[in-house]
């Protein structure tokens, strides 16, 4: 990974803990007071707790390890533990944004670009961070230099 001073940073934050922590500590706590009034409704409150849980372990994984980092020669993906590249805007041939709904309604955001051996990668990020888009999409584009923005 090719320098450590990035402009942006793409992935989950931390305001995204907020909803699900709430969830698990009211279904952890009614599951706990079941148990201990014996309640047989339990099992249900349970496994519902456990569905929270897995939600949010997979919430910690992708704040964790999935990030774009933009900087001003490059880019750096991360997907999953271990697999990070860093790009440089010459090896992209073509990039752009696109958007699509989904089933439930809510419109979903996407950077997608392309390597200079055909591959085609699709990254999600959310309209807070579009700023970011802007600035990667510039750079990749040529198109001119954004405009200043944060280093992280």
């Amino acid at each position: 990974m090719k320098g450590s001073n990035w402009r942006y940073k793409i992935g989950t934050d931390m305001f995204s803990f907020i909803p699900i922590t709430v969830l698990l500590v009211v279904f952890g706590g009614v599951s706990v007071w079941l148990y201990i009034k014996d309640n047989g409704i339990v099992l249900f409150t349970g496994f519902l707790t456990a569905l929270v849980l897995c939600i949010a372990v997979y919430n910690v994984y992708r704040c964790l390890f999935v990030k774009l980092l933009i900087g001003e020669d490059g880019f750096y993906l991360r997907t999953k533990p271990g697999n990070g590249k860093y790009y440089d805007y010459t090896e992209i041939t073509e990039a752009w944004e696109s958007e699509g709904k989904s089933a439930n309604g809510v419109v979903n955001y996407y950077l997608n670009y392309k390597t200079a051996d055909g591959n085609t990668v699709k990254f999600p990020f959310n309209a807070a961070q579009s700023e970011s888009a802007e600035y990667l999409l510039s750079r990749i584009n040529n198109t001119g230099d954004a405009d200043n923005g944060e280093t992280y």
